[in-house]
């Protein structure tokens, strides 16, 4: 069985995978630690980010869960790729919704693009992907945004996601915009547990 997820590997991206594999499994961290073959308080530093596995360790998690991790690097970037899905159909052309902020939000637009172009050069395939994701993430955070009240704890956990992933300049709109909403769902996800 394989995990079905696509990510592009940033700063933070085997804690990502760590934490999808915990997710998946269901278990507590003491039955998660003995099926791995570690130690309870070695998932707590994973799970709470004191510590970052190494994919060559996750990689031995997956494996002992019944999960398979495909690495493929682009060495030219030194970007490396979990690819767990197909990308068929993906990356072809601008989706309508990054069409639509490109001519009517170019603010928004350009740093998405700028970014993407940044990370894969001349590979306008994903390039183009890039932007489809990051647009589709812009809008769904746009949602989550204008939904939560000024002052609650729950637009104060967006705001810290989006701080988090700022990759410009205060006054630049530079967000990592997919983390951004995959930070906010696992901290408002947590904040309502308990």
């Amino acid at each position: 069985m394989s995990i079905s997820l696509y990510i592009f590997v940033t700063m933070k991206t085997e804690q990502r995978i760590f934490t999808e594999l915990y997710e998946r499994s269901g278990l507590t961290q003491v039955e998660f630690a003995e099926r791995v073959g570690t130690d309870q308080p070695n998932i707590s530093k994973l799970k709470n980010g004191r510590a970052t596995p190494k994919l060559d360790t996750l990689e031995k998690y997956a494996e002992k869960l019944g999960y398979v991790i495909d690495v493929k690097v682009r060495k030219l970037m030194t970007i490396a790729v979990i690819l767990l899905v197909s990308i068929a159909g993906h990356g072809q052309e601008l989706s309508r919704e990054a069409e639509m902020l490109r001519a009517e939000e170019p603010k928004y637009y350009e740093p998405i693009r700028e970014m993407a172009v940044e990370q894969w050069g001349s590979d306008h395939q994903m390039v183009v992907y890039t932007i489809n994701t990051q647009v589709e993430s812009f809008f769904k955070w746009l949602d989550y945004y204008l939904s939560q009240e000024s002052g609650t704890p729950e637009r104060d956990i967006l705001i810290k996601a989006m701080v988090n992933w700022n990759k410009g300049k205060e006054d630049e709109w530079k967000y990592d915009w997919s983390m951004v909403v995959y930070e906010f769902e696992k901290q408002i996800k947590a904040y309502k547990s308990y």
